[in-house]
């Protein structure tokens, strides 16, 4: 671990903070989320930096790519795949809290959701064009299955 004393950002190798992330998960009470808290993403950072800022690797120096921690915390990080992840001052603090308060559970359902509607779009579209290839004439009958198939999806 590194601390910088300008920004007070931080520096974990990879094994470091996936250990403090896994005691993070061990700790996860969603129950325990005040009253009014959000519980969809980490709280907002006081960083008032606009745009990208890459930063190279403390190790390497090459430089790091940025990514939403957990896709839906709210977190940019900067992370070298080989060395380690970069926090500003206040971002492993919110990536814990994140993780503790149910964020990674919610966000993997959401996930999960979030595909299960575009594998069902994607099959009402197919099957649409395959109604249409087979020359549905477009009478009150054709419509008719179209409801009841469309019906018996959503009932999936």
């Amino acid at each position: 671990m590194l601390e910088c004393n300008v920004c007070a950002g931080v520096w974990l190798a990879h094994p470091t903070f996936t250990l403090l992330v896994e005691r993070a998960r061990a700790q996860t009470d969603v129950e325990g989320v005040p009253p009014g808290a959000d519980r969809t993403a980490a709280p907002k950072s006081k960083n008032t930096k606009r745009g990208p800022l890459y930063r190279p690797c403390p190790a390497c120096a090459t430089l790091m790519h940025r990514f939403n921690f957990g896709k839906r915390s709210g977190v940019i990080v900067d992370s070298c795949k080989d060395h380690g992840v970069w926090f500003d001052s206040d971002e492993l603090e919110r990536i814990v809290k994140w993780v503790r308060t149910g964020g990674e559970e919610r966000a993997k359902r959401a996930a999960l959701e979030e595909a299960r509607v575009d594998v069902g779009k994607k099959f009402v579209q197919q099957r649409i064009e395959q109604m249409a290839r087979a020359g549905s004439s477009g009478t009150s009958s054709d419509e008719d299955q179209i409801g009841r198939w469309l019906a018996g999806l959503f009932d999936l």
